[in-house]
């Protein structure tokens, strides 16, 4: 008898894009090089982090009013 393993395939999963105003509840940073943001808010309702390779897009306003994006990956998601 011999054993066989199937094949490991990545299926990529599109989620809906909703625009969320969020609130900042804390800033840290555990190390000199990674910054840890806790957002909370109702308006995240809905999300949904299921992979390892999630991010979500962040468009802040600067000092000058110009607008800054950022990609972030999302560590930990708790729904509660």
């Amino acid at each position: 008898m011999e054993d066989t393993i199937a094949p490991r395939r990545v299926t990529r999963i599109r989620h809906e894009l909703h625009r969320r105003d969020t609130v900042v509840r804390r800033i840290t940073r555990p190390s000199p090089n990674f910054v840890a943001i806790t957002f909370a808010d109702p308006s995240l309702a809905g999300f949904v982090s299921s992979s390892f390779d999630d991010h979500v897009k962040f468009i802040f306003t600067d000092t000058q009013g110009q607008p800054v994006r950022r990609d972030y990956t999302p560590l930990h998601h708790d729904a509660a």
